[in-house]
């Protein structure tokens, strides 16, 4: 599976910043643990959450959408390559 690219590069920018996790949870409406889930690659968060952190943090909100997006792509790439390899037998010579 792929790293969690835009939790990293949201944390860059709230260490940038002076911001903890409870800081922009709070700042942004969201729970503590729910924001933990996103940074950390457990989770995919809404545009709104999306767009609030990025005014914030002072981002491009499309930018940081479409890391997500790709996050999540690549994180749905993963799933169907791992189910399809528990289906289809492996090569045998």
């Amino acid at each position: 599976m792929h790293g969690n690219h835009t939790g990293l590069f949201v944390k860059g920018k709230m260490i940038e910043r002076g911001l903890t996790q409870i800081k922009l949870a709070r700042d942004i409406g969201v729970s503590h643990t729910r924001l933990s889930q996103w940074m950390n690659g457990h989770d995919i968060p809404s545009d709104r959450v999306i767009r609030k952190v990025a005014v914030k943090l002072d981002l491009d909100f499309e930018e940081l959408r479409l890391k997500v997006e790709k996050e999540r792509y690549q994180r749905e790439r993963d799933q169907l390559h791992r189910k399809y390899a528990e289906i289809l037998p492996a090569d045998s010579e």
